[in-house]
């Protein structure tokens, strides 16, 4: 999947309590994020991913997390920038909302890393299961069940 980036517009406590987050960019295939089943939909009619109903997280985990889930689900890198509007009657809804940014850029990197190592680990036990399948019979069933998890 191509990663797309996005200015944020606007980052905002609606007044049902859910947390929004507002994309420059605006395409049809937003809606489908509901598919990583993780509480984060698009709202056509407002142009911007939105949260389920506040519970126990704060505005800034539910930013953190959909921007997490968007760039996961969608593609789509939201970044802040310095024209992002901020809208919450919380006081230091602005200022929350870049640390908890800056916190997930660190947790992404680190992510990014992992998943990088991940990749490299299960690339050599491909190629050694490329190496090895020659050998086996075209039947694969049952009784091959554990072989490939001692290579």
């Amino acid at each position: 999947m191509n990663m797309d980036t996005s200015r944020i517009l606007k980052v905002a406590v609606l007044d049902d309590g859910r947390t929004a987050v507002f994309p420059e960019s605006k395409k049809a295939m937003y809606q489908y994020v509901y598919r990583e089943a993780a509480g984060v939909y698009w709202e056509q009619e407002l142009g911007c991913f939105v949260s389920t109903p506040p519970g126990e997280w704060t505005p800034q985990q539910w930013y953190q997390h959909i921007v997490a889930i968007v760039r996961t689900g969608v593609g789509l890198q939201m970044v802040l920038t310095p024209e992002t509007e901020y809208e919450s009657k919380e006081e230091g809804f602005e200022e929350s909302i870049k640390l908890a940014d800056q916190e997930s850029w660190r947790r992404s990197k680190t992510s990014r890393t992992s998943v990088v190592q991940a990749t490299a680990r299960l690339r050599c036990r491909s190629i050694s299961i490329v190496l090895v399948a020659p050998c086996l019979t075209t039947s694969v069933g049952p009784h091959t069940a554990g072989f490939f998890d001692a290579i």
